[in-house]
């Protein structure tokens, strides 16, 4: 077994993990990644990357 098979690419590893009691859900059950990453942004003072 290789190195680069045992540990993740940096990319793919979170900075960040934070523990929830609940996630914010829409109406129809699905969880609202974009409400979490602003709390995110606003909660650690990041400053939020644009993609393409």
């Amino acid at each position: 077994m290789s190195a680069s098979a045992s540990s993740p690419e940096p990319a793919v590893v979170p900075r960040y993990i934070r523990f929830v009691q609940e996630m914010p859900m829409t109406v129809t059950g699905k969880v609202q990644k974009f409400m979490m990453r602003q709390q995110m942004i606003d909660e650690l003072q990041l400053q939020e990357s644009k993609t393409a």
